[in-house]
């Protein structure tokens, strides 16, 4: 009698461990249900190949009514592996104390006879008598255990990205000349800088060519690697190095558009830019595509130090580069461009990849793209490899060791003004010792850019050893005869690091003539900053390295492109 009393009792007990694992066993199901409806149920199945998590699929872009899952993954921290191994860790204990449950009741009854069991359990004893119903209620425990964990996998959204990593291939088009003079102006004018502070003198001898312009852009054919792993889209010069542009897809509709690491706004030039300013240009047409939503009360202004400017209402739309999509992604659509822009027939606009700190949208800044897939790569970072000649590339989402050598100096970046800005506060020309930058001794890495930008001391100091090399303020610039040969310059990059761009990059283009000596005059890569606090990096500084952008910390890495 004593051993069926403590059997019983140790009976109940195993069945109040049930009840309490069955309890919280429910919860925990509920609480994965919760969070898989909060999301589009085709959103859910896509998430299924991707195995991400619905917190780090987070986008401001999702199509949700409100933004109060923006901090989701903080609500949310465990991935889609964890809530599996929770469910099934109760699954495991619950399976466990059915079986014991079971076997308990048949030796007990066996041993005690009815009475002492039904003394504890009246109603249970007379619901499950047999080793057979409890069998089929351990099946139904294990049929609702799985269809929760099933309806707990997480997915991401068929409309942002499909692949962990990406690529944007860049084209240098040929048979068309760089003119640097334009390219310099624009970086003045993006930055506000003053050109009245440069030093220089008219050069009545020099005689400038006629500027060529390319009349149309088409890109070159790439290999485009599988679309649910990367995507590729080809880039080509306009203008030699001048303008990069790359096709991106908005509402499916292509244009071509600059990346631009030195700002943050996407904005498209469209339907909604009067006719006199669009100079029969290709627009992005907001009424011909399904999914485009206007951000009622939100506006854009980029204004820069020439007063050139573009502003306009805001609007959202599917974004695909390289063939991953961002559903939502803002944009500004300019109703009023000065005729610096219209007369850039080159572009239809910009996709800016700076912090989003700087974007110009009102009254609420909005992400850039990259801050958009950033959470589903594989990590928060896109790599700049950007050839002299040739094909060059960014990535996203991953540091390939095969496109650079050595070791990657990895810098600190002061993100404070909006910009992928360093330190750099040393440089030295050719194999001449190593001197302090006084004026600007921080830089900005800016795919944006074509040039290098150094500070004037620096600038005034690499021409004074090439010979005949000068600042002539009929050319916009530095200048020298073709013949002449160039200096490397090394530059630190953060305080324990430097970066050295070789001689040959410094001759951008060739710009005119000297009338008396008939020689042909060349365009410098390497120009002065002006009255700009910091220098600024461009395609020519970015050439010379593998450069990493890693929204981690932030940071910047450089290395040697293999």
């Amino acid at each position: 009698m004593k051993v069926s009393l403590c059997l019983a009792l140790f009976l109940l007990i195993l069945s109040l461990s049930f009840c309490f694992l069955l309890f919280f066993s429910a919860l925990s199901a509920l609480f994965s249900l919760y969070y898989s409806l909060s999301f589009p149920f085709h959103s859910w199945l896509q998430a299924f190949k991707s195995g991400l998590l619905p917190a780090s699929v987070h986008f401001e872009t999702l199509a949700l009514s409100s933004h109060s899952f923006r901090n989701l993954e903080q609500a949310c921290p465990y991935r889609s592996t964890e809530l599996l191994e929770i469910h099934l860790l109760f699954f495991l204990v619950l399976s466990s104390s059915l079986c014991f449950l079971s076997i308990a009741f048949v030796n007990i009854k066996s041993q005690a006879g009815p009475d002492l069991i039904t003394l504890f359990f009246p109603i249970l004893i007379s619901r499950i008598g047999t080793l057979g119903k409890m069998q089929f209620v351990l099946f139904l425990a294990i049929f609702f255990s799985l269809s929760f964990n099933a309806l707990s996998l997480p997915v991401d959204s068929p409309n942002h990205l499909q692949g962990r990593s990406f690529k944007v291939q860049r084209v240098k088009r040929n048979g068309y000349v760089s003119h640097g003079p334009t390219a310099l102006r624009k970086a003045y004018r993006k930055f506000g800088i003053d050109t009245a502070t440069l030093n220089g003198v008219d050069v009545s001898d020099f005689q400038p060519f006629e500027t060529k312009h390319a009349t149309h852009v088409k890109a070159a054919k790439e290999d485009v690697e599988d679309s649910e792993q990367t995507g590729a889209v080809d880039a080509t010069s306009v203008d030699g190095d001048v303008e990069f542009v790359s096709p991106v897809n908005i509402g499916g509709q292509t244009l071509d558009m600059n990346f631009d690491s030195g700002s943050a706004d996407m904005w498209v030039l469209s339907s909604r830019l009067p006719k006199s300013l669009r100079n029969s240009r290709t627009v992005y047409e907001p009424s011909k595509s399904s999914t485009f939503e206007e951000l009622k009360g939100s506006t854009f202004e980029i204004r820069y130090g020439d007063s050139s400017y573009a502003n306009g209402p805001v609007g959202k739309d599917v974004v695909s580069i390289g063939g991953v999509k961002v559903a939502g992604q803002a944009f500004g659509l300019p109703t009023d461009v000065s005729q610096t822009f219209a007369e850039d027939t080159k572009s239809n606009g910009l996709v800016g990849l700076g912090f989003s700190s700087i974007n110009t949208v009102t009254p609420e800044k909005q992400n850039t793209f990259f801050d958009n897939v950033a959470p589903n790569l594989d990590e928060p970072v896109f790599t700049a490899r950007l050839l002299s000649n040739g094909v060059g590339e960014y990535e996203f989402g991953t540091v390939d060791p095969k496109k650079y050598q050595g070791a990657m100096a990895n810098v600190s970046v002061d993100s404070s003004n909006g910009f992928w800005e360093f330190e750099s506060a040393q440089y030295a020309i050719g194999e001449g010792p190593f001197r302090p930058i006084t004026q600007a001794p921080q830089a900005i890495a800016d795919t944006g850019t074509s040039l290098m930008m150094v500070s004037p001391e620096v600038a005034e100091a690499y021409y004074k050893q090439v010979k005949g090399g000068l600042y002539a303020k009929n050319a916009n610039g530095y200048i020298f005869p073709c013949t002449s040969s160039l200096p490397s310059l090394s530059v630190a990059v953060g305080p324990g690091y430097s970066a050295t761009i070789p001689g040959s990059f410094m001759n951008w283009s060739e710009v005119g003539t000297n009338t008396t000596t008939g020689e042909t005059v060349c365009y410098g890569g390497l120009q002065s900053s002006g009255s700009s606090s910091m220098a600024i990096y461009g395609d020519v500084f970015l050439k010379a390295l593998f450069v990493v952008f890693d929204k981690r910390g932030p940071s910047l890495g450089f290395a040697a492109p293999a």
